[in-house]
């Protein structure tokens, strides 16, 4: 019979034992919490931008007054406008009179 000898194979090593405390997963970190607020006042400083910005700087009223000069029209001889030689919010010089 043929004796069989050991060849040079390699075994792999058995893994390193276990110990509890390696096992327990790492202390979770408040780091979701601080996200969520630092998000939350990004959102914020954005709204308040675009409320500064572009809806501040316009006049709103519930009654339909806005405070302003009023000037009166009359006429200098009796009879109907048939038409006007200015368009409307167009500036024009004052003239002697």
């Amino acid at each position: 019979m043929e004796e069989k000898t050991a060849t040079n194979q390699s075994i792999p090593a058995p893994p390193p034992p276990v110990s509890e405390s390696a096992s327990a997963p790492p202390p979770r970190r408040r780091f979701r919490p601080v996200l969520v607020v630092i998000l939350a006042l990004a959102v914020l400083a954005a709204a308040a931008v675009y409320y500064v910005e572009f809806i501040a700087p316009y006049e709103t009223t519930d009654d339909a007054f806005i405070e302003s000069y009023v000037a009166f029209v009359s006429p200098r001889i009796s009879g109907q406008v048939v038409r006007l030689l200015v368009r409307e919010q167009s500036r024009r010089r004052p003239t002697a009179g």
